[in-house]
């Protein structure tokens, strides 16, 4: 049973991780290696240093419903560990996409096509 809450717990302790370095260590320069690479996040150094933060931000906050989520799913549902296990690898899987899609509906209200902030929003 506890190895089940340690393997269910990997993935949301490293969304966590992940967005707190993130968060406190934007890299400072664009590059293909690391950081949040896209190609609206690229435009610019204010957009690649916004979005990198944002990310790390959304990422940490996130990874905190995940490990939420998962917590509950192994208090409350009466699953064999195996099943369990595939079914807590959910919560993590959608709590790393919706940051991606937040950033990148920020960087495309905030930002204009050359990566420069926009003056009205």
């Amino acid at each position: 049973m506890a190895a089940t809450w340690i393997i269910s717990a990997i993935l949301p302790v490293v969304l966590l991780i992940i967005g707190a370095v993130m968060k406190r260590h934007i890299p400072r320069d664009r590059n293909p290696v690391n950081g949040y690479r896209t190609e609206r996040s690229m435009r610019s150094q204010e957009s690649w240093e916004y979005a990198n933060r944002r990310f790390g931000e959304l990422l940490f906050s996130w990874g905190i419903i995940a490990l939420v989520l998962v917590a509950l799913f192994n208090l409350i549902l009466p699953l064999h560990p195996d099943i369990l296990v595939l079914i807590d690898m959910i919560p993590p899987g959608i709590c790393l996409v919706v940051p991606i899609v937040w950033v990148e509906r920020d960087l495309k209200t905030f930002f204009d096509e050359n990566g420069r902030r926009k003056e009205d929003v």
